[in-house]
């Protein structure tokens, strides 16, 4: 009878043990969760799985509005005005992908939008902590992707640096206008979407 007893006993935890086996194969994103739980806590949790969840989608979880993201930064760009919109756009805004803190703006003056050509007149890069670079890159590409005109413009073009990124676009000196650079708006888009990506970061479509 203790044999027999016995051996129910063992057979009963092993029927117990597989079943805990196929109950946590059965649940092993839960069984995992709670794991991370106990070591991380939950806000650590939930930043973890926020990140695991952009994977595949680089703009899960960010607002509506943003328009660019670079991960290595973590960073991401933002359109006051919605997506889509040009002459009431408003100046970009740069925030930080892990706590969403301000990066600063990039300030546009002059931004205008015909049949003809959409252009902006002035430009000034004040993100921070640190300088985010090649934002002109990102000015040109969204407003290339949405300003549906023939040609794309910067007016009363100042700097060498600036110069030279319009100039990396395929943008010459405007004859009629020395001080201005314009190319035509569909090879802007093309060229300013391959330094943007060149530069790291993602684009919504």
């Amino acid at each position: 009878m203790r044999d027999r007893s016995a051996r129910a006993e063992s057979g009963g935890q092993e029927v117990g043990r597989e079943v805990g086996r196929r109950e946590a194969r059965g649940r092993p994103v839960e069984a995992g969760l709670l794991g991370l739980q106990r070591t991380l806590g939950n806000r650590g949790v939930t930043a973890l799985v926020g990140r695991v969840g952009g994977e595949g989608d680089p703009f899960a979880g960010l607002p509506a509005n943003a328009v660019a993201v670079h991960r290595e930064r973590g960073v991401f760009m933002t359109v006051p005005g919605g997506v889509g919109s040009v002459v009431g756009m408003g100046d970009p805004e740069f925030f930080s992908t892990g706590d969403g803190a301000p990066r600063g703006s990039v300030e546009l003056g002059g931004v205008a939008s015909t049949a003809e050509v959409v252009c902006y007149g002035t430009i000034g890069n004040k993100t921070g902590g640190p300088r985010i670079p090649s934002t002109s890159y990102l000015i040109a590409w969204y407003l290339t992707r949405y300003g549906h005109a023939r040609l794309f413009e910067v007016r009363t073009v100042a700097s060498e640096v600036l110069s030279g990124q319009l100039w990396n676009l395929g943008m010459r000196n405007d004859p009629q206008a020395l001080n201005d650079m314009v190319g035509d708006r569909v090879a802007v888009l093309a060229a300013a979407t391959r330094q943007c990506a060149a530069h790291g970061w993602t684009l919504r479509d």
